[in-house]
């Protein structure tokens, strides 16, 4: 496979933070990145192995405690798994090698081209990316679930609860995931983009966490977390972006609300501007009760539904 240089293809990643996918294998990526003087790459992990090259400026970049000031002609390692973030001194030019491929970085459809089949046999609309503005995790392990471990099946989909070995590739959905919720309200600070993947691993723990996957590859999740009073509350409902449209976000939803029969009512929220993830959980029976500020730019508006009601 031979690319050739065109700079018209770059990708918005963050704020300051641009990417062109140079070259791929079946087991490893090149990307190459554009970065802006004063951008952040915020603290992240992912499962992916990565070893990169400064071709021109200064950054500081941190991998796990160590943390170092690199120049050009610099490079470093990062194993998979492990947390690290940077701060852009000067205006940089990095290349970037990933193993295995990064998916999201190639946005190829999960199906072939020009297939928009419903993968769950369900009309409603899918949620967009991120899927609203969700609670943290704070107390109260769920109980037994109606969960076996494969809820429910298709020829196209599988929704399974997650587990632990699952909690890498979750935490970097979310993150891909809720990008355009930042983008919506302009606040790249939002709980789903900030959570450490301990967070994600103590959900995992605590909550039903199902997954969505599409040929064993994991393309949505929703966490539910069952409090004494017998409301479950909804969380990081997410679903990749060449997926949605496809009624992914609605199944989980459903098969979360099935997995937890002593839920006697379910409670999330979402952004008082993601018109879809309102629209979506209306059609579901769930009915705005209360709003409130999360920032100055951000304004969530809770919703709840009652089982029978």
């Amino acid at each position: 496979m031979f690319t050739k240089h065109d700079t018209s293809d770059y990708a918005p990643a963050l704020p300051g933070i641009e990417r062109r996918t140079l070259c791929h294998g079946s087991r490893m990526l090149m990307t190459e990145f554009r970065l802006r003087a004063g951008s952040v790459l915020p603290a992240h992990v992912h499962p992916h192995e990565q070893t990169g090259y400064l071709v021109s400026g200064r950054l500081r970049l941190r991998i796990g405690t160590e943390e170092r000031e690199l120049a050009p002609g610099d490079s470093w390692s990062i194993p998979g798994g492990v947390e690290h973030q940077a701060t852009i001194l000067s205006d940089s030019v990095a290349l970037e090698v990933f193993s295995p491929v990064r998916e999201d970085y190639l946005l190829v459809p999960i199906l072939p081209a020009g297939d928009r089949r419903d993968l769950s046999n369900d009309t409603e609309p899918a949620p967009t990316r991120g899927a609203g503005l969700t609670s943290e995790v704070t107390d109260s392990q769920w109980p037994g679930s109606a969960i076996p471990g494969g809820a429910k099946r298709s020829e196209n989909l599988a929704i399974d609860r997650a587990v632990e070995a699952d909690a890498a590739l979750l935490h970097e959905l979310q993150r891909l995931a809720y990008r355009s919720e930042a983008e919506l309200y302009d606040d790249w600070s939002i709980p789903p983009l900030t959570e450490p993947l301990a967070e994600t691993e103590r959900a995992l723990a605590e909550q039903l966490v199902l997954k969505a996957s599409v040929g064993g590859r994991i393309v949505g999740a929703v966490r539910g977390r069952l409090a004494a009073d017998g409301t479950c509350h909804v969380g990081r409902l997410v679903v990749r972006p060449e997926a949605q449209g496809r009624g992914l976000g609605t199944q989980l939803m459903r098969t979360l609300e099935a997995g937890l029969p002593a839920a006697r009512r379910f409670e999330l929220f979402t952004g008082e501007r993601s018109a879809r993830n309102l629209h979506l959980y209306a059609k579901l029976g769930y009915r705005p009760f209360r709003t409130e500020p999360l920032s100055p730019r951000v304004t969530l508006v809770f919703l709840e539904k009652v089982r029978g009601a």
